[in-house]
């Protein structure tokens, strides 16, 4: 059961999509990211921005969200690139994963660079 819930947000500038999400992202919050999801398929994105730093916690249910975020990025052949705390744990399971093999991980001290 959630602790904490899962609050997505996202804001497109020109063609860039930008994404943060914050809480935690499991079977419970997952629920919420269909609409994350259907934003990605606009053929005129060139590049996906998701921020990871202000996620607590991520499971199974989460990977695969952000596997079928880069399938859809990726189908437009848009970019995409994530961005974690450096020395997270989200960090750790993305590295083990081998995420890194199919999209950019960026380990970051702080919050990203979620544009508002």
């Amino acid at each position: 059961m959630s602790v904490e819930t899962l609050d997505i947000r996202s804001t497109r500038i020109k063609d860039t999509l930008y994404i943060a999400l914050s809480g935690e992202l499991d079977m419970e919050g997952a629920q919420n990211l269909t609409v994350m999801l259907a934003q990605v398929k606009d053929p005129e994105l060139a590049a996906v921005e998701l921020d990871l730093t202000g996620l607590a916690y991520l499971d199974s249910i989460g990977l695969l969200h952000i596997a079928r975020l880069y399938r859809a990025a990726r189908a437009l052949t848009a970019p995409l690139t994530v961005f974690v705390k450096d020395g997270s744990h989200i960090q750790q399971i993305l590295r083990l994963i081998g995420a890194g093999d199919l999209f950019n991980v960026v380990a970051t001290p702080s919050k990203a660079r979620f544009k508002t």
